[in-house]
Order: structure tokens, then C-alpha cells, then sequence
């Protein structure tokens, strides 16, 4: 099957100290006031301090007193960097070649009106469903299952609609994620997990920072998710759709499911998108129970998926599988028989076929994020299952971006 090469990203070499130092011309007015006290606080303050504190232990008095006072600087940077890049709405400089098409509106299908949204209903929601969920922890009850019901609704009436979401970054190329209707509720199989993200909202945080995340939402439904931003069309328009929103994506992320639609999706993919571009999610299945079943509390199935993990396997290598057989017409290169521990699968800029194994959290993290002790200790219980998403898909973000290989 021939494939058409999407419009590619016109980068500026730029270094991974630019982007880390967001040492970059933004694009908004409004991103420069977080920027600028972060160039201040960074690139003046956290120096002097850390001399001061050094100066401190090597001089007579030997003391760690300015120690603290050094970290807590260095979290603030942090901090103001991350509302730095939130108000720029992007960390890549410049635009896409091939804008003209990419910003062209001319479309054969209609777009529905999305859900009704909900901000600060669903802001007291979630506050009340993470209440009841710490109750229900210590009191080993059903009410924590109701928490996270009642939680997770709250994160669908403050689900923000995709043209919302593309008419606040236009000059950003979207990401486009195709999944099954079927599995949007499929949650991370993350043991010991207070959060309980589904895989769609890990995804859409980390592939967020290249361009804004959308996807074709259920036509009809009463709530939007939370994640990629949903774009309603009806039933019989949701193939142009699909088709058109590929063509203008700077990548498309496909959560390899059993559909036909799906598999349509899929082959339409490399008909109309260059390889590179294309990244394939094989996630560890794990579904909500019903919430009418009799069996163990949702929540505490969640938080501890040991007994699950023979089955979440088994459906991982039947998907696998299946994806191998069906693309064995379409990619002329052998896939590899088995997945292994990867979670994804991309290409290269030659079109070698590339697994990406899962990444865990960096040791700052561990030594200083919530929860620090009890991080460490989870990780080596169910060290397979609790990843970071955003470092296991950092290598295909980088090859977008154009600063990797």
C-alpha cells in the first residue's frame, strides 16, 4: 500500500539545554511574565543561593542550614517553568511547512455540538470524590468505589471540547489519538495508585507538550472524557473525518485495539501519514468492574492487580498478535514476535521498525515527589505496570521534534 508523506515539521536546531532553559522566543505575550521570573529565579537566585549554602558547610560553621532554602528555590523553578510552557502552549519554536493546508477549513462533514460543560460542578465533584476515596482507604469500605466514580465524573464535566482546544493553539500541528469506543474507560493498570489515570489521559499529558491531543468522541454521549479533547461527528462522517484530521496531524497515536474500525483506521494511517509520525499503544488491559457485580471493591482491585496479571497478559499478546497478522499485508517488515516488556511501537526516520520499552521515574522523583518513600516501595512490587508515560514516549516526542535520530 503506498503511503503519502504528511506535511513535515519545519524544527530550528536547537539543543536540549534550550529546551530545557526555555531559552526560546515565545509565542504568546502572556507566557513572558511566568518566563521572565524564571530566568531570574534560575539563572540569578538558585546561583547565588547555592554558593551561599556551599560557602556555609565548607566554611567554619559547617552547617546544611541553606540547604533547604535551596531546594525549595529549585522547586519553585520548576513550578514557574511548568506555568511558563502552560501559557505558551507549546515548547517548539516555529510552524509546520505545509501550513496553507494544514489551517485549510474546507471540510465535507459537520461537526456536532459538544456536551454541555460543567467547570466548577465538576471542580467540587472531584473534591468530593478524592474525599470519599481517602474515607472509603481507611475504612475499608465500598464508599471509596463511589469516590472514584464520583471523581472520575467530575473530570468529564471539565472535559474541554476540541475546537476549544485547537482554537487555543492554532499554530501547534495535533496530535490525533485513535482508540476503540469500547475501551475508553480502560484505566493504567498502576498498583498502589491514588490517581487512577486511564490510558488516554497519560497519553494526552505527555504528547501534549508537541501539539494539542484530539480524537473523534462517541456521537450522542452525555459526557465528554477527560484526555484528548473530542470532536463530535455523525455516524456515517466519521471516516472523512478521521481521514481529514490525519492529514493535518504532526502525529497520529493509534491504542491498538480488535475493531473494525480500528483496523480501518489503522491501514488508513499508513495510507495517508508517513511512518514516522505513526506511534502504537499496547497497553495492560484493565477495565473498571461493573459496578452492579458482587465481586471485590473497584477500587482496591485497581490497587492491587497481582491476581489480574496473567489475563491482562494473556490480552496483551492476543492484541499483539492479531495486530501482527493484520499488518503483515501492509508493513512489508517483519514485526517482531513478541512485544516483550515494550509498551509501544514507532518507526524510525528510515522506517525501521522501533519498541519502545517503558521508562520509569527519574531519582529526583523518587526523592522528592508526593509520596516519595511509598514510590520506591510500589515500584519494586509492581515495577512492570507503573511506568512513566511521558519518558516512555519521550524518544518518539524527541524524533518529532527532530532532535533525535
Amino acid at each position: 500500500m503506498a503511503t503519502t508523506r504528511s506535511p513535515g515539521l519545519v524544527v530550528p536546531p536547537k539543543s536540549r539545554f534550550r529546551r530545557l532553559g526555555l531559552l526560546y522566543r515565545p509565542v504568546r505575550r502572556r507566557a513572558w511574565a511566568p518566563r521572565l521570573l524564571f530566568y531570574a529565579i534560575t539563572f540569578v537566585v538558585l546561583p547565588v543561593l547555592a554558593l551561599a549554602a556551599l560557602g556555609a558547610f565548607v566554611g567554619p560553621d559547617a552547617t546544611l542550614a541553606g540547604v533547604p532554602a535551596v531546594v525549595v528555590v529549585a522547586l519553585a523553578c520548576v513550578a514557574l517553568r511548568r506555568a511558563a510552557i502552560a501559557a505558551d502552549g507549546r515548547l517548539r519554536p516555529g510552524r509546520t511547512s505545509g501550513d496553507s493546508a494544514r489551517t485549510d477549513d474546507s471540510v465535507t462533514f459537520s461537526l456536532q455540538e459538544p456536551p454541555a460543560r460543567h467547570p466548577i460542578q465538576g471542580l467540587l465533584a472531584s473534591a468530593g470524590g478524592s474525599m470519599l476515596m481517602v474515607a472509603g482507604f481507611y475504612g475499608l469500605g465500598r464508599i471509596a468505589d463511589r469516590g472514584l466514580r464520583l471523581r472520575e465524573r467530575g473530570r468529564r464535566l471539565r472535559a474541554v471540547d476540541g475546537r476549544t482546544v485547537l482554537r487555543n493553539r492554532p499554530n501547534d500541528p495535533p496530535v490525533l489519538l485513535l482508540r476503540s469506543f469500547d475501551e475508553e474507560e480502560m484505566r493504567e493498570a498502576r498498583p498502589l495508585n491514588f490517581f487512577m489515570r486511564r490510558y488516554e489521559e497519560s497519553l494526552s499529558r505527555a504528547l501534549g507538550r508537541f501539539g494539542p491531543v484530539i480524537t473523534i468522541g462517541r456521537p450522542r454521549e452525555a459526557l465528554a472524557f477527560s484526555g484528548a479533547a473530542r470532536l463530535y461527528v455523525w455516524d456515517e462522517e466519521w471516516q472523512a473525518a478521521v481521514r481529514h484530521f490525519m492529514i493535518r496531524a504532526g502525529a497520529v497515536v493509534i491504542v491498538v485495539g480488535k475493531t473494525e474500525g480500528l483496523w480501518w483506521e489503522i491501514a488508513e494511517a499508513f495510507r495517508v501519514v508517513s511512518r514516522e509520525r505513526i506511534l502504537f499503544v499496547f497497553p495492560y488491559a484493565y477495565k473498571p468492574a461493573d459496578p452492579r457485580g458482587q465481586g471485590r471493591s473497584e477500587f482496591f482491585r485497581g490497587w492491587n492487580v497481582w491476581p489480574l496479571r496473567k489475563d491482562m497478559e494473556r490480552e496483551r499478546r492476543e492484541r499483539y498478535g492479531q495486530f501482527r497478522e493484520r499488518m503483515a499485508a501492509i508493513i512489508p517488515d517483519a514485526l517482531p514476535p513478541d512485544l516483550g516488556t515494550a509498551i509501544c511501537l514507532d518507526f524510525g526516520h528510515d522506517g525501521a521498525i522501533r519498541l519502545l520499552e517503558p521508562k520509569y521515574p527519574s531519582a529526583i522523583r523518587y526523592l522528592f515527589g508526593p509520596l516519595a518513600g511509598t514510590h520506591w516501595l510500589a515500584d519494586r512490587m509492581f515495577r512492570r505496570y507503573r511506568f512513566d508515560m511521558g519518558r516512555t514516549v519521550s524518544p518518539f516526542v524527541d524524533k518529532l521534534y527532530g532532535t533525535a535520530a
